[in-house]
């Protein structure tokens, strides 16, 4: 390129010197009036090319900031539907109203929120029998219903639940200290359980409307804790576990009718229901006769305090 712009600007110089004795103009002056023009345009060109390439730069970046926005929006909806999916996937075939885990159940958190409502409590014996029982009764007065399903303290298999929470499954001095205590903590829980049912008794004659509590004991094996609340169409189920811990110092599993649960919650609402009609005859009334000709000793409140659970 410059060799073709030299040899053009030698010719146009002898073009100029050629005509120089016409015009009477030095040839010199001409050519560098030439240039400068020359340069001139030059500039103004490369100025507006510069120009068009900035434009052209901010509208490919615009351009671009579009594409990424778009892709953005895009992957975001994919993943949102993949997510979706995947859920609805799982709660089909792994679901069954699973609403998630509860570390620390609290069950007289549930009991207490109640107003005219249903609850199904299934467990061995209450760690804490006097606080439980007062929510109870409190909730009773609110119109609730309770039905309480308990370990008879004559049951064989209490012995059985005895040895598998001792500290030291293995040494048979732990084992024989477990199994005595879990059947004096049994004991205890079910005299406070008997106190606080005369009180509930007093109470219904006294306040005619209120809820209702019954309570009965199983000879059978544990099975699984449950709890079912109902409040007014809504109904919710938790389960927990009988390892090698007492079932309070295990999670709890929660079950939701709105997410699908209805099966399931029947599953447990069903299991509850036969073992409850399987104890009929262990009645608070038949135990209670059963303690004053076998064990008159857990009537004594005296006696219990001493051995009540912690």
């Amino acid at each position: 390129m410059l060799a073709i712009a030299a040899i053009a600007f030698w010719v146009y110089v002898r073009y100029v010197s050629a005509r120089a004795p016409e015009t009477g103009i030095d040839p010199l002056f001409i050519a560098f009036e030439t240039i400068l023009s020359a340069l001139a345009v030059g500039l103004v060109l490369v100025f507006i090319q510069k120009i068009g390439e900035r434009y052209s730069v901010e509208e490919r970046i615009r351009e671009l900031k579009d594409t990424i926005e778009s892709e953005r929006e895009e992957l975001e909806f994919r993943m949102d539907d993949i997510r979706r999916r995947t859920e609805n996937a799982l709660q089909l075939k792994f679901g069954h109203g699973l609403d998630g885990i509860a570390e620390d159940p609290n069950e007289l958190e549930h009991i207490q929120r109640l107003k005219e409502g249903h609850v199904y409590w299934l467990n061995t014996l209450f760690r804490d029998a006097e606080r439980n029982m007062v929510a109870i009764l409190e909730a009773v007065k609110q119109g609730t219903h309770v039905n309480l399903l308990m370990m008879s303290p004559f049951s064989d298999y209490a012995e059985i639940r005895g040895r598998y929470t001792a500290p030291d499954f293995s040494n048979p001095a732990s084992v024989e200290s477990n199994k005595e205590s879990y059947g004096k903590q049994l004991a205890a829980s079910f005299s406070f359980m008997l106190t606080h049912y005369e009180q509930y008794e007093r109470l219904k004659q006294e306040t005619p409307g209120i809820g209702e509590l019954n309570i009965r004991f199983y000879d059978d094996p544990a099975g699984l804790p449950i709890l079912i609340v109902k409040s007014g169409d809504v109904m919710e189920a938790y389960s927990g576990f009988y390892l090698n811990s007492v079932s309070s110092q295990m999670p709890y599993i929660k079950w939701s009718e709105t997410i699908g649960g209805e099966a399931f919650i029947k599953n447990l609402e069903d299991y509850f229901e036969r073992k409850w009609y399987f104890a009929a005859d262990n009645g608070l009334e038949d135990i209670r006769e059963r303690v004053r000709a076998k064990k008159p000793e857990l009537l004594d409140q005296e006696v219990v305090a001493d051995i009540a659970p912690t």
